[in-house]
């Protein structure tokens, strides 16, 4: 597993395997250019508050820190969708922010299974 840079941001990287889940999780095909479909539309706006804003964005309606867990895990949230999508993220040491995976949210249990992926995949990349 390996970590890219995501071409539209400046501090925000993802594994290597982020766009694929998060296209299966869509099931939109992804655009290079606008016009983008509705989640692709929404992961981009969500990022980019997230890259202006940092850790601040936890004290907006959409970004939350999943508490008891660590290393400190971040979610980006679009409860409002018929999709429910999560993605969660980490930051990095020197403030650049790594996704790690995207998922629908269908029941609780959908939060524990990803973050223990995310756990094993922060592993990996350390080794």
């Amino acid at each position: 597993m390996d970590i890219v840079k995501n071409s539209m941001f400046s501090k925000i990287y993802e594994v290597d395997c982020f766009q694929k889940e998060f296209k299966k999780m869509t099931k939109e095909k992804l655009a290079i250019k606008p016009p983008y479909p509705r989640y692709q539309k929404w992961l981009i706006a969500s990022l980019t508050i997230l890259e202006e804003y940092g850790k601040d964005a936890i004290n907006l309606e959409n970004f939350e820190q999943l508490e008891s867990v660590k290393p400190s895990i971040y979610s980006i949230r679009y409860p409002k969708s018929k999709l429910n999508p999560r993605v969660l993220y980490v930051y990095l040491e020197n403030g650049d922010i790594l996704l790690l995976t995207a998922f629908k949210e269908e029941r609780k249990s959908d939060y524990t299974r990803n973050i223990k992926m995310v756990k094993k995949r922060l592993k990996a990349l350390d080794a």
